[in-house]
């Protein structure tokens, strides 16, 4: 069965670890059997150095580019296709970053904000959505239970401005993003 471009690049894109995260860019993908163990231990010791950024999108899609373009910035990921699946993992709390979409199927982004406010979780958090309104809605919320709010993402998200988002978190910059809560809490 032959694929097309696109399509091998989302499979590339999905490969994943027995561990939940996906790989760090490898260009081909590798069969369960083909899986060796690593030569040495210093690789998950790397990888777990690494941040690790929790994707909450139901865009199976966009989640999968938004995974292989953490991978490409150093990160790893962990994909969550709603809330409640992510409120569902135990070590959430170990997340460096989430990028949650504020509008999911079962629950959305104000039931992960209140949650991590029920839990005392301390984990920054993106939000994005198509949505403005909601968007607005649930910047104010985090905003007024002071979670760590880093940036709001409208969609479209571009890869670059993504990458720029993961940079700028990586290297302790101050809360400049590429939009920041405040700025579009005051845009119509």
């Amino acid at each position: 069965m032959q694929r097309s471009a696109s399509v091998d690049y989302i499979h590339r894109a999905s490969a994943r670890r027995p561990d939940g995260c996906t790989g760090r860019g490898r260009s081909t993908p590798l069969a369960l059997e083909d899986r060796q163990p690593p030569a040495e231990d210093n690789h998950h010791r790397e990888d777990a150095l690494m941040p690790c950024l929790a994707i909450v999108e139901d865009d199976r899609y966009l989640a999968e580019i938004l995974g292989a373009a953490t991978n490409q910035a150093g990160w790893r990921c962990v994909q969550f296709w709603n809330v409640a699946d992510a409120l569902d993992h135990d070590k959430l709390k170990d997340f460096d970053l989430a990028l949650v979409d504020v509008v999911t199927p079962r629950k959305d982004a104000f039931e992960f904000i209140a949650a991590m406010v029920e839990r005392k979780l301390r984990i920054p958090i993106a939000l994005t959505s198509v949505h403005w309104e909601y968007l607005r809605l649930a910047a104010s919320l985090a905003q007024s239970h002071r979670i760590d709010l880093r940036c709001v993402l409208p969609k479209p998200i571009t890869i670059d401005r993504f990458k720029k988002i993961l940079s700028n978190f990586t290297q302790d910059q101050p809360h400049h993003p590429i939009a920041s809560p405040n700025r579009i809490l005051l845009e119509k």
